[in-house]
């Protein structure tokens, strides 16, 4: 199983538990829902962060293969 989609699993998990452990909590419903608006962005944010990540390390390995194929090629050129 990709390791992504195992985290992916795992927040959506965490988030879900904290939000039903929220509903059950001795708390005024104004006050649970700002906590479930807040968990909810927090959340957000958290899987924003690490999408922007993974991105910045999808292109950096893109660029590294350049690199690579570029040297690559000129070893090649340079056999013939």
């Amino acid at each position: 199983m990709d390791s992504g989609k195992i985290l992916l699993g795992f927040l959506s998990g965490a988030a879900v538990g904290v939000i039903v452990g929220m509903l059950y909590a001795p708390h005024k419903g104004s006050v649970t829902r700002r906590k479930i608006i807040k968990t909810a962005k927090d959340f957000k944010d958290n899987i924003e962060d690490k999408f922007k990540n993974l991105a910045e390390k999808a292109e950096e390995f893109v660029e590294e293969i350049k690199d690579v194929a570029k040297d690559i090629s000129l070893a090649a050129e340079d056999e013939e």
